[in-house]
């Protein structure tokens, strides 16, 4: 271990001090022209400086080594508090797709657009493009024709609304920009398929009816109201007379 080596350097260490010192002193009677002096004493001084210097990166070494140890102490401590903390936490795993019928899911969760139908099959699109042009993604896609109508009239009508779920980013400003709230994202989550194609969706799935057909079942509806708004004003009229006559 770097530790029982600092350990063993620190004794050499000791030892060339020591013959260091017994340099100095053969130094000065050098100049004294003491004959006891040993010139093999320059290389030991060189030796204990180098010595020095490896005695310094030993204990730096053995300095770092502790310390990147208790710093991973540190981090143990802490992912085993994380550890404990979840371990006693209650589980929120779902048993999918056991409990598919009552999954709980979010009301707020987008999972794929849809045209809205009412009970008797119609849906309040007109046509007019906004969820296309506000698509950042190019997801949706609407085919529609212009036809003329009895009173002379030209009017813009739905032929496919295309949705293309796999490049859908569920940002909702197709939803945002519908003047009329035709569309809105349900929470389904189910889009398993195995080829990309057929994440390509028609959501006006039921035939559309003929402008014309629809356009005079509106007129005769007008027309039925006026009849019975005018037969109901003339039924309460002989009730008011005699009032006024009371």
């Amino acid at each position: 271990m770097p530790f029982l080596k600092a350990l063993k350097r620190k004794t050499e260490i000791k030892e060339l001090k020591s013959a260091r010192k017994k340099f100095l002193i053969g130094q000065n009677d050098i100049f004294g022209y003491n004959s006891d002096f040993d010139p093999r004493s320059v290389g030991i001084l060189l030796d204990a400086r180098s010595d020095g210097a490896e005695h310094n990166r030993v204990m730096s070494s053995v300095k770092d080594y502790f310390t990147g140890l208790g710093k991973g102490m540190v981090s143990l401590l802490k992912g085993m508090e994380v550890t404990g903390k979840e371990f006693v936490t209650k589980k929120v795993t779902e048993e999918y797709p056991d409990n598919r019928d009552n999954l709980p899911v979010g009301e707020r969760f987008r999972g794929t657009l849809e045209l809205i139908y009412d009970e008797k099959g119609n849906h309040k699109c007109i046509a007019c493009g906004l969820c296309q042009m506000n698509c950042p993604n190019q997801t949706i896609h609407i085919e529609s024709k212009m036809v003329e109508l009895p009173d002379g009239k030209k009017k813009k009508v739905l032929v496919k609304y295309l949705y293309d779920l796999g490049s859908c980013t569920f940002c909702q400003m197709c939803v945002s920009a519908c003047p009329h709230h035709a569309i809105h994202f349900t929470n389904k989550f189910e889009h398993a398929v195995y080829t990309r194609s057929k994440l390509v969706k028609q959501l006006n799935y039921l035939p559309e009816k003929d402008p014309v057909e629809v356009w005079k079942a509106q007129q005769k509806a007008k027309e039925e109201a006026a009849v019975k708004a005018a037969e109901a004003k003339a039924a309460e009229a002989p009730k008011n007379e005699t009032t006024e006559k009371n």
